[in-house]
């Protein structure tokens, strides 16, 4: 095999011959944690970085050359990153992690591959994509690694194995962000993960300690009604009711129930099982909001409507502390990240839904947002199997294409902290988001973010991992959208989507 190629039966045979012993080991039945690995490229290094929780036992890590018969390994200790050395930039190596549990059973992941290459400095930004730029970065501003922060706590020590995150100041303003899994061009895994696999890694890296989803007692969120809807001004609507879901002591989900307006006939031929979850980005421009609504609410759909925390409705729990999205990075982790505050609410509302009207025959929960919104939905989505629909509009992409222009646009800390996507990467995530369908859109001329070209290599990728797992995914391009929205387009394309999984139920 030609040197820096890697053979794709190999790596497939040997993901069979990992899985087999993986399911050797383990009784029948048995729920584990699956054990991820990713791996960055670095100047004559790989960072790899792997899921600690739930049990943060060690691992060993093993690499070698593509084609190379001798493995080499060490320990890579309970944290969940390390940095490789002394690797030959250009090179293609490969790469997995074993972790040996406490009765002695030892449970490996999926190889990957990555080529070590040096990270091209970029002065004057302070997203950084390597120990070599962070430091140039300090050196440029004059500031002492000793006086910086990484989530609330100071930094004692810096190195080249410093963990990738938001550095701060002892104020907390942003000083920089290093983020080793950024890239400029999309590199796809040789499959996506299986979506249970990605929805127990995520619970886990959201809620190391215990989550909403296996341990709900411990998170109590009561909804309390707001007595004057919050319906701004939509129309299509015979009913509207407005609840608080009352997640956090300092923070609350402000929602709103849409009922459509629809006549009698019409009314007869749709099921009253048909929700669909509308979360807006963190702006807080309302015309694009109302009319998704409108169109959702068209179509008979039940709307939910709510915000992101800190926007539009929920602008109300600002505080001096905490009034960005950034400002969650320097929040105490106190046993979760605090990206799971952006998603406890929608357990919340899902619970509600199922709650109320679990027994209809036709019960179909879709999730749909755009930009933070989107986001927000296959994040989301993925967590959760009673979500059937996920639909993203302009709401994200690997990380290892937020540098293929010349700025980074993608400022928000719950998109970004490197606990969560340094773990389970966004190519995993998307895929599995949905258990029936999941739908994305992307702006060729996005004047914000997350802009894709029908020929983008990430969108090929979408398409094909929902025939890896069996399960329809569509993507579409909208390359007359010059706005950060939902087009017309965009959702006739979704409703054919939609029509046509339908279907084929």
């Amino acid at each position: 095999m030609p040197p820096g190629r890697f053979h794709s039966r190999t790596c497939v045979l040997f993901i069979m011959l990992l899985a087999g012993c993986h399911e050797g080991r383990h009784g029948a039945g048995e729920a584990r944690e699956p054990l991820f690995l990713n791996a960055a490229a670095q100047d004559r290094a790989l960072f790899l970085t792997w899921n600690g929780a739930p049990d943060w036992r060690p691992v060993t890590l093993y690499w070698r050359p593509v084609g190379s018969n001798e493995w080499h390994h060490a320990d890579g200790g309970t944290r969940g990153w390390s940095l490789v050395e002394g690797l030959e930039n250009g090179v293609v190596y490969e790469c997995y992690a074993e972790r040996v549990l406490e009765n002695g059973e030892k449970v490996a992941s999926q190889p990957v591959t990555q080529t070590p290459k040096a990270r091209s400095l970029r002065p004057g930004h302070p997203y950084l994509t390597s120990q070599q730029e962070a430091d140039g970065w300090l050196k440029l501003k004059r500031i002492d690694p000793g006086t910086l922060h990484l989530r609330g706590q100071r930094v004692t020590t810096w190195g080249p194995s410093a963990p990738d995150g938001l550095y701060t100041d002892d104020k907390g303003k942003l000083v920089l962000v290093l983020l080793r899994h950024a890239d400029g061009a999309f590199r796809p895994p040789v499959a996506p993960r299986p979506p249970n696999e990605v929805r127990t890694v995520l619970k886990h890296a959201l809620w190391p300690k215990f989550n909403p989803f296996d341990e709900p007692q411990q998170f109590a969120m009561p909804i309390s009604p707001i007595k004057r809807p919050l319906v701004e001004s939509v129309t299509g609507f015979v009913s509207a009711a407005s609840f608080a879901v009352n997640y956090h002591p300092q923070l609350s989900s402000r929602c709103t129930h849409f009922v459509p307006a629809l006549p009698p006939s019409a009314a007869a031929r749709q099921h009253s099982g048909k929700f669909a979850i509308f979360v807006h980005g963190h702006d807080l421009l309302r015309l694009e909001a109302i009319a998704t609504i409108e169109r959702l609410l068209e179509r008979g759909w039940q709307v939910i409507a709510m915000d992101m925390p800190l926007s539009g409705a929920n602008s109300l729990d600002r505080s001096t502390r905490l009034y960005i999205h950034n400002d969650f990075s320097s929040w105490p982790s106190d046993g979760f990240s605090p990206v799971a505050l952006f998603l406890q609410p929608l357990k919340a509302v899902v619970d509600k839904i199922y709650r109320e009207h679990g027994n209809e025959r036709d019960l179909t929960v879709m999730l749909i947002g755009r930009s933070g919104g989107g986001w927000t939905s296959y994040m989301y989505g993925a967590l959760d199997a009673r979500v059937h629909y996920v639909v993203s509009i302009a709401g994200g992409m690997p990380m290892s294409q937020w540098l293929k222009e010349d700025r980074v646009k993608t400022l928000d800390y719950e998109q970004l902290d490197p606990l969560i996507y340094g773990v389970v990467p966004y190519e995993d995530i998307m895929p599995a988001a949905g258990s029936r369908a999941a739908f994305f859109v992307f702006n060729e001329h996005d004047p914000c973010c997350f802009r894709m070209s029908p020929d983008d290599p990430f969108v090929h990728y979408l398409e094909t991992a929902g025939r890896t797992l069996d399960k329809p995914i569509g993507v579409y391009v909208d390359r007359d959208n010059t706005t950060h929205s939902f087009s017309d387009a965009a959702f006739a394309q979704l409703d054919a989507f939609l029509a046509k999984v339908e279907a084929a139920r």
